[in-house]
Order: C-alpha cells, then structure tokens, then sequence
C-alpha cells in the first residue's frame, strides 16, 4: 500500500547512501564499508532529499530487504512520515543474523527500489 504522500518518491533524491558498522561512542564513525565480521551490527543510512525545503513529504511506506547469498534473510516493513528534508532513513542487521556470505541490503520506497549495496560478511 503506497502511503499518502505530499510530495511523490519521484520527486525526491538520494542524497547518500552508506554502509557502515554501527556501534556506540567512537566506535560509531559513519566510515562506508564492504567487510564486516559476525560481530558487526550493520547498518544502511540513507539521506533523501526534496526540493520544497518548508514542505513535508507525508507518508511513505518504507522497506528494506536484507540477502545472504541471494536468499532474503529479512525484511523490515515502515510506513514513515518525511518530516524535513534532508530526511535520514536507517535499518541495521547483525552480522551474524545474516550469515556469512556474499550479501545485499536494498532500500524501497513506496515500492520503487531506491539504493542496493553489497557487502560480505566473514
């Protein structure tokens, strides 16, 4: 179900798009990353953006789709409203959770897929 929208996933844009290990304090820097260890919580930040800087965009429902080895581990489902832009879209998975393997995180908005990164776990 595509959420009410004030301004369409068309109309927006990807700003940035990171993978990175989460983690609390200096650990957690933002640094991208391609490896990650079992241990690892890790997490896809995605920054969207839209031109009417005083508009809200509404409501949008969001998925992301964790892979290992081309089988879908997880999904997480939200329906999220896009107070300001730039506005931050985050999801995270453990490492082991995952599975140790070739693996993909891709992000959905309203259906249109929007960014897909790849990554191994050891």
């Amino acid at each position: 179900m595509v959420g009410c929208a004030s301004i369409p996933v068309d109309q927006m844009n990807v700003k940035s798009t990171i993978l990175t290990a989460g983690g609390e304090g200096p650990r957690f820097k933002r640094v991208p990353q391609e490896k990650f260890t079992q241990a690892d919580q890790i997490v896809l930040y995605t920054v969207m953006d839209w031109a009417d800087l005083e508009k809200s965009a509404g409501f949008h429902d969001v998925n992301w789709k964790w892979y290992n080895n081309d089988q879908l581990v997880r999904v997480v489902n939200r329906n999220l409203k896009f107070r300001r832009t730039p506005f931050t879209l985050w999801s995270y998975i453990s490492g082991q959770s995952l599975g140790v393997g070739k693996n993909k995180v891709e992000l959905y908005i309203d259906g249109k897929l929007i960014a897909s990164q790849t990554f191994s776990v050891e």
